[in-house]
């Protein structure tokens, strides 16, 4: 007997790092465990907030494409980097989800 597993990797917030919104409009997110702290533009906040451990990383790329105006060529990558930037802060984990088929 053969078993294939089909696994879905998403990211998901660290749910304890909290979001502060400051007087010059600038946003944060703050980890109060670690104390590390990471400013984050408008682009930055969406994707933040897509982070649900339901939108793969493709699907948050291309959100940034529908939501914003004058995105860049290589938002692709800029994306990426400030996910994998995430990820190595320990902002965000993940959400993973198989199927596994005989």
């Amino acid at each position: 007997m053969t078993l294939e597993a089909d696994i879905q990797v998403y990211p998901l917030q660290n749910p304890h790092v909290i979001l502060v919104t400051q007087k010059t409009d600038s946003v944060v997110l703050m980890d109060p465990v670690s104390g590390m702290v990471i400013k984050v533009n408008s682009v930055g906040l969406a994707i933040w907030k897509s982070l649900d451990g339901a939108t793969s990383l493709d699907e948050l790329i291309k959100n940034v494409y529908n939501k914003f105006s004058d995105v860049p060529a290589d938002a692709e990558t800029e994306v990426t980097e400030f996910v994998t930037n995430l990820i190595k802060k320990g902002f965000i984990g993940f959400s993973i989800e198989s199927t596994i088929q005989e």
